[in-house]
This record gives structure tokens, sequence and C-alpha cells, in this order.
């Protein structure tokens, strides 16, 4: 069972990123350098998901066996305010 948690966080991870990266030429965020760290800030408003470069990975396994695929996704976006995650909505292809 705690296997499957760490499955679900990783695949949400990817797809978190994954609609970051893609979004990234969309609305570009501002680039603040304090301190010695860098951090990105980005603007507030709802960044949607490119499907066209956007799955999810996954990877499955019980004693002896195990499988791994990928999963695509039908759309997706995400809401930024103050520079984070309010909210978001996926659509996955459980057919893919």
């Amino acid at each position: 069972m705690k296997n499957s948690y760490i499955a679900i966080a990783i695949i949400i991870l990817i797809a978190i990123l994954g609609f970051i990266l893609a979004n990234r030429n969309s609305q570009a965020p501002e680039v603040v350098n304090t301190s010695n760290r860098t951090k990105t800030v980005f603007s507030d408003g709802v960044y949607k998901l490119n499907i066209s470069s956007s799955s999810i990975s996954w990877h499955g396994e019980s004693l002896g066996h195990s499988q791994k695929g990928f999963i695509t996704l039908q759309s997706g976006n995400f809401v930024i305010s103050a520079n984070k995650i309010k909210k978001g909505e996926f659509v996955i292809d459980m057919n893919s």
C-alpha cells in the first residue's frame, strides 16, 4: 500500500512539472536572485496543460512481476495566485 502512495505522488509530481515546463513560454516567469538563491516567480493566472508534450509514466511491481507504461492526458490546468498553485484539474485518458 505504501508503494501505491509513492507511485501516485510521483505521477502527480511528474504531471505538475510537465505542466509547468510546457507553459514556461506562454507566460514568462520572473526569476529573482536573492541572497545566493534563485526563485522563479509565476504570474497570477490560469496555466493550461500542453497535452501534445505531456504524459504520465508509471511503474508497478508485485512479487516477481513488474509493468510500466504511459498514460496520456486529455486536458488540464492550474490556477496560480501569489506564486502558489491554488487549484488544478487534470483529465486522464485511462484507455491510453
